[in-house]
């Protein structure tokens, strides 16, 4: 009976053990569907918050490319205007050179026909240096002379008429050069 009884034990400590490692494995089950449940619910979130931040990638990347094309046009446009700068300078600053210029060449043309001492001549040597001096000068900025001559042909883009004369021969032409044109840049 003893034997039994042991047998009894040994049977009742199983099945306990065995409803006990029933049980843990049914918690055991559910524990790990709850935990699944978290992991596909935090995982949801994180592919949200990943869509949020590539979505803001995006943008930044984004307003960056238009602050970057905005910064090349703003630069463009100030070259431009520094340049549209220079050439109104120039052009203020070279019609009063020319100005002494020409009057140094009518100074020029009137003084062939006078007599001089050496050391006029020397003088006169010297002005008509600093008149070519001036011509360089102008050169340098892109101020140039459109070096025109009596019998070229007259054009009116580029020319101006103090008056006309009567001469078949030389219609469409330039007769007497008061003046010498000049032109900034090309």
């Amino acid at each position: 009976m003893k034997k039994d009884r042991s047998k009894n034990k040994t049977a009742s400590k199983k099945k306990i053990e065995k409803e006990r490692s029933d049980r843990d494995a049914k918690g055991s089950v559910e524990d790990y569907k709850k935990q699944l449940a978290e992991l596909r619910s935090q995982i949801t979130k994180l592919g949200e918050i990943i869509d949020k931040v590539e979505d803001e990638k995006y943008l930044i990347e984004m307003n960056l490319k238009r602050a970057l094309a905005d910064y090349d046009n703003l630069e463009k446009n100030q070259a431009k205007r520094l340049d549209i700068a220079m050439t109104q300078m120039t052009g203020k600053l070279s019609e009063q050179v020319i100005s002494v210029i020409e009057n140094l060449k009518i100074a020029e043309k009137i003084s062939k026909d006078l007599e001089m001492s050496e050391e006029v001549k020397a003088w006169k040597e010297g002005i008509l240096s600093v008149k070519t001096q001036l011509e360089n000068i102008l050169a340098d900025y892109g101020v140039n002379s459109m070096n025109v001559s009596e019998g070229d042909d007259f054009d009116s883009n580029n020319h101006e008429a103090l008056t006309t004369v009567d001469n078949p021969d030389m219609r469409g032409k330039v007769t007497e050069v008061i003046s010498d044109g000049y032109m900034i840049g090309d």
